[in-house]
C-alpha cells in the first residue's frame, strides 16, 4: 500500500460559507515547490507534494481506503461528482517518497499548510497541478481526466499562465 494505512473520516462541512463566497486561488510559484522537495523528511510536506502532484481535492485523499491505493495509481471511489470517480496515475517523483502516512483532519492539514505556505490554499494545489500539467503540454482531455473534470472549461477556471510561459508563446515567433 503505497499511501499507507488510511483511515476513514468525516470530510469537513464548509457549507456555513457566506452566499457568493470565493476564494481567489493561485499557483504554487516552482521555486517554493523545490524547496518542498528539500523537506521530504517532513510527513506534513510529503502530503503536500502528493496534492500538488496529483491534483486531488483533500477530501479525496483523506478518504481513501488501502485497497484503492496501488503502486502506480490511487483509484477516487467516493467524490464530489461522478466524472470524479477515477483513477489517477503516481508520478515517479511521487512515487519515490512514498508511503505516506494517512492523511490528518483538514483542521490540523490546513493549519499546517498554512504555516509552510502562508497566503496559499489547499485548493491551490490542485491548481498548481492543473496548470503544470498545462503548462507541460499534456493534453486537456487527460487533465480532465485525471482531475475527474467533466466540462471542458479547466484550462479556463484552473489554469493560471505564467509570464515565463507568456514570453516562451511570444519567443516562438
Amino acid at each position: 500500500m503505497p499511501l499507507g494505512s488510511l483511515n476513514i473520516h468525516k470530510v469537513i462541512d464548509t457549507s456555513d460559507k457566506p452566499e457568493g463566497y470565493k476564494t481567489e486561488h493561485k499557483d504554487i510559484p516552482k521555486d517554493i515547490i523545490d524547496k518542498l522537495w528539500q523537506r521530504t523528511d517532513e510527513e506534513l510536506v510529503k502530503q503536500i507534494l502528493l496534492y500538488i502532484y496529483t491534483g486531488c481535492r483533500w477530501s479525496e485523499l483523506h478518504n481513501l481506503e488501502p485497497e484503492h491505493c496501488h503502486p502506480d495509481y490511487i483509484e477516487i471511489t467516493a467524490a464530489k461528482t461522478e466524472a470524479g470517480i477515477r483513477v489517477v496515475p503516481l508520478c515517479d517523483k511521487i512515487k519515490k517518497i512514498l508511503p505516506v502516512e494517512p492523511i490528518p483532519s483538514y483542521d490540523v492539514f490546513n493549519k499546517y499548510f498554512k504555516q509552510t505556505l502562508p497566503g496559499y490554499h489547499v485548493h491551490d494545489t490542485r491548481h498548481t497541478f492543473i496548470t503544470m500539467m498545462t503548462e507541460a503540454g499534456v493534453d486537456a482531455r487527460i487533465i480532465k481526466s485525471i482531475v475527474g473534470h467533466k466540462t471542458n472549461d479547466i484550462t479556463e477556471h484552473y489554469t493560471h499562465i505564467t509570464l515565463e510561459v507568456k514570453l516562451e508563446a511570444v519567443n516562438r515567433l
